[in-house]
């Protein structure tokens, strides 16, 4: 399972609507808008989200 890293949602990469490799790891979203806002605010929302990751969650994420 991965997290949506624009909204939260948790999706398999077999549900993903969208996906986008960015600084060599890949994220999955669950719209193509979440990807389209990821892009456009990318480092936003991996530093919101980087207190969240841990080494057991790291690929909650993103998948390396």
């Amino acid at each position: 399972m991965f997290v949506d890293p624009v909204c939260g949602m948790k999706i398999s990469n077999e549900e993903a609507s969208d996906k986008l490799d960015y600084k060599g790891r890949t994220y999955y979203f669950c719209t193509t808008l979440c990807r389209i806002t990821f892009e456009n605010e990318s480092e936003r929302f991996i530093k919101d989200n980087e207190h969240d990751i841990n080494p057991k969650t790291q690929n909650s994420y993103s998948e390396e």
